[in-house]
């Protein structure tokens, strides 16, 4: 039964239409009797109401319907299917190769019994070649050597009237020492400097090529490479220049009038390794000023470009430039050459020992040449302040939070002191007790030599009582640069006038508190270089040292206690979209990676364990470390 409403209504269904018994079997009264109660029972049954909940639960879609696990389900499909694919591919390698594949386990101990076979093998090669030497040093030669001479005089000169290239001589016949060229290299835009690279020159096997490329490092005819541009720079494979007519690529020029090389000329130098030079036609028998610089082995390249040099010196300056390639070709920046020209060698002398003795001075002074061309840092030699360590410090408009001992040592080791506009409230807060001996007259130990800023931010009764005593005040009105750069600019006038040197400046700025502030100060770190071209800037915090790495090589010499605690570490590329880092001694080291914001930002690194970290940086980067195991230094 169903009810709708108020009404009820029975079910319909098919009653049975034969009785249960066979005819005959019964009486009729009975079976008709038997045959009403059997309808009966089969309209009970079809009108049943069920006692307990029979009914499936509702789907609920949002519940059973997860976005996130389909579609991690989806990926993994797709891994499965590309590692199914690298499968097959290895089957169908295995198919074709009939299982000649490089399958051998080296730690296999049977290995060992390959190796004394092949020890034995090579011991008898050596039996039969020293018999073979004896047999051909017995022998003795049916003409002298001075018929053989005379002879060969001859024939030599035959040679040289034949010859069609007599007029050039290979280099090694001549002083024995290849020439070198050198490319300085720079982005056009912003002038900045990517480094040199030196470049050794095959003249001894290709004298036509190589003569040409120095006659346009040189100049030639109002033509040089200097000013030209890297026009095409393939990531990972290799980069082209020397257009030295429409610097596009499409461009070139020759010294020769027919720059069409020998059919008889053997090229056998190959494209064995980064930073090897090579022409830029395809057809192996014509060249002119462009070139290619690879940035790793490409023996694809043997059979259509020609091999003349390759770089000696610099080649961390071409992965520079790598950097500023893309997968198509196009450069993601203008790469120029800004000076190019030819190395001047050194003269052999004939004697053997004066020979070597040039060797170890020339070995020495590479060595020299390279470690002053790295910037080393050393943070503990920066919070001790020793003797002969010149510095000036600088107080910003911030909280000081540095033991109060070794920030007064710290004043007094100072060659100059300056405080900026609210940071002479805030010095003065500081020294607390000490403050009062200054306007006592008893001591001025703690009295800055410059108060500079626009005097917004100092009390008028601190500033009136500053004019009183020997401290330099310096009104600065300019709204369009901070106080903290208006003080390094009249820092670096004031070590100007009074012939002060300086090996650094520190300045006591917090890195909590205010992000404008935080980012203005980060932003006179990148103008400091402006105003002092070799004294750093670096910022001392509560629990950390921050400064900024100028392009090149940096070493940073990390204490001991800092390396031991694993303190926290960061390399911030602020403003640059196209970095190139390399970095040694950290936990998670750089390898010529690009760092950008929105992209990488090395942040809570930490360090491996060396006491020394390298950077190797084409941009600007700031480098920030913590130095709380250091906070408290002895005075």
């Amino acid at each position: 039964m169903v009810k709708k409403g108020s009404e009820t209504k029975i079910m319909k269904f098919d009653p049975p239409i034969k009785s249960r018994y066979l005819p005959g079997e019964i009486d009729q009264d009975i079976e008709k009797v038997d045959f009403e109660n059997y309808k009966g029972h089969r309209l009970y049954c079809a009108n049943m109401k069920a006692v307990i909940d029979n009914k499936a639960p509702k789907f609920d879609v949002e519940i059973y319907y997860d976005r996130e696990k389909l579609l991690a389900d989806a990926r993994a499909a797709k891994m499965n299917y590309k590692e199914n694919l690298e499968i097959t591919k290895n089957i169908n390698t295995i198919f074709r190769m009939g299982g000649k594949v490089d399958c051998w386990n080296f730690r296999e101990k049977r290995h060992k019994t390959d190796q004394l076979e092949k020890k034995e093998m090579y011991k008898r090669i050596m039996r039969d070649n020293r018999a073979l030497y004896e047999k051909v040093n017995a022998l003795s030669s049916e003409y002298s050597p001075r018929v053989m001479a005379k002879h060969w005089k001859v024939l030599k000169e035959q040679i040289e009237s034949k010859s069609s290239a007599n007029a050039i001589r290979p280099l090694g016949e001549q002083s024995g020492r290849r020439p070198r060229c050198f490319f300085d290299l720079e982005l056009a835009q912003s002038n900045l400097p990517l480094g040199r690279i030196v470049i050794e020159l095959y003249a001894d096997y290709v004298p036509l090529i190589c003569a040409n490329f120095e006659a346009f490092c040189k100049g030639h005819n109002g033509l040089s490479y200097r000013g030209t541009p890297f026009h095409r720079i393939l990531s990972g494979y290799w980069c082209q220049g020397g257009d030295v007519t429409k610097f596009n690529g499409i461009g070139g020029a020759s010294i020769y009038e027919d720059n069409t090389l020998l059919d008889d000329i053997s090229y056998t130098l190959q494209h064995s390794r980064p930073g090897v030079l090579s022409t830029c036609s395809d057809d192996k028998k014509t060249f002119d000023s462009k070139f290619n610089l690879t940035f790793r082995p490409l023996r694809t390249m043997d059979d259509k470009k020609i091999v003349f040099g390759r770089v000696v010196k610099g080649i961390q300056n071409l992965f520079k430039l790598e950097a500023y390639g893309t997968k198509f070709g196009k450069p993601l920046e203008k790469v120029i050459v800004s000076k190019c020209g030819i190395l001047q060698l050194k003269r052999r002398h004939s004697s053997k020992r004066q020979s070597n003795r040039n060797s170890r001075r020339w070995l020495i002074r590479m060595i020299n040449e390279d470690e002053s061309s790295v910037t080393v840092w050393k943070p503990t030699k920066i919070l001790t302040c020793p003797a002969d360590y010149k510095f000036a410090i600088v107080v910003l408009n911030q909280p000081i939070l540095l033991e109060h001992e070794y920030v007064l040592s710290l004043w007094k080791k100072a060659q100059v002191t300056v405080t900026v506009d609210g940071g002479t409230n805030q010095w003065m807060d500081y020294l607390g007790s000490e403050a009062n001996n200054i306007w006592n007259g008893t001591s001025d130990n703690y009295l800055p030599n410059l108060v500079v800023g626009d005097m917004d931010s100092i009390s008028s009764d601190l500033l009136e009582k500053l004019k009183l005593t020997k401290s330099n005040i310096i009104y600065t009105p300019d709204v369009m640069e901070t106080d903290y750069t208006k003080s390094l600019i009249q820092l670096g006038q004031y070590t100007l006038k009074n012939n002060i040197k300086l090996n650094g400046i520190h300045v006591l700025a917090e890195t909590s508190g205010r992000l404008d502030q935080i980012v203005s100060n980060i932003n006179t770190l990148y103008k400091s270089h402006k105003i002092f071209n070799d004294v750093p800037v670096i910022q001392i915090a509560g629990e950390s040292l921050t400064w900024l790495l100028k392009p090149g090589m940096h070493k940073i010499i990390i204490p001991e206690e800092i390396v031991k605690s694993k303190t926290w570490c960061a390399l911030i590329p602020f403003g640059n979209a196209n970095s190139c880092v390399s970095t040694t001694g950290l936990k998670w080291n750089l390898n010529k990676t690009c760092m950008q914001f929105g992209e990488l930002v090395s942040t809570s690194n930490t360090y491996d364990g060396h006491p020394e970290v390298t950077v190797d940086t084409n941009v600007n980067l700031v480098w920030c470390m913590g130095i709380k195991p250091l906070t408290r230094v002895e005075s």
